[in-house]
């Protein structure tokens, strides 16, 4: 997984908010929605696969 994807999810899981997050990343706030997205996704396939 992309490291700004994990950065994301993590910063997510710590409970800042999608505003928060994208002011720490210096994204917008739909590209970190994206972006834990697509990191969801990669944890949901690799779940799966164990």
């Amino acid at each position: 997984m992309p490291y700004k994807q994990k950065e994301a999810l993590s910063l997510q899981f710590e409970g800042f908010s999608l505003s928060q997050i994208a002011d720490m990343c210096g994204a917008q706030k739909e590209t970190v929605k994206t972006r834990i997205r697509y990191a969801k996704d990669s944890l949901k396939i690799m779940l799966e696969k164990l």
